[in-house]
């Protein structure tokens, strides 16, 4: 399953919510570069999240992958730091 969310600043709690009453994965996390960044630099407002029953975990958390692409061609990627596996 691939999802797009916006506003996720405001959104985060209920977003949490919803993901956690599913059995699926979390396989890849794209941040979309059109979107800004939150007032506090560090959230990016809209994410591309990509869920998988068939996956392994992994410890892997340089985000972007080298397979992304931005959204926004003229602006650079925004990276993600992952805290934990």
């Amino acid at each position: 399953m691939v999802i797009e969310l916006h506003d996720v600043d405001i959104h985060l709690d209920k977003i949490e919510e919803f993901f956690n009453k599913f059995s699926l994965n979390l396989v890849h996390v794209h941040a979309n570069n059109y979107a800004p960044i939150s007032a506090d630099g560090d959230l990016p407002l809209v994410l591309e999240l990509t869920f998988s029953k068939y996956s392994n975990n992994s410890t892997e958390c340089k985000l972007p992958h080298n397979l992304d692409m931005p959204n926004n061609k003229n602006c650079s990627e925004y990276e993600i730091l992952v805290n934990g596996p």
